[in-house]
């Protein structure tokens, strides 16, 4: 529990850093995709310290394109 705390730690400091700097030169999309990105990179380093089983990015695209394969393929069988 102490690293997942240090990792959230870590990414607010992170945060505070970079994120003042971007609102104030005017460069709001790059902060909240930064912000985004980090959100993403916290979670996931939280979720592996905790031992949470998180499907890989493979997995997922094979769910989501799988049955789009398979329709296309369905149409050229005779």
């Amino acid at each position: 529990m102490l690293k997942a705390a240090a990792i959230i730690a870590v990414g607010m400091i992170i945060a505070c850093m970079e994120v003042p700097a971007l609102v104030k030169n005017r460069f709001v999309k790059e902060a909240w995709a930064f912000s985004l990105l980090l959100t993403a990179g916290i979670t996931l380093g939280v979720l592996q310290v905790l031992h949470v089983p998180v499907p890989s990015l493979s997995e997922m695209i094979t769910f989501i394109y799988k049955p789009v394969s398979d329709g296309i393929l369905s149409l050229f069988k005779e």
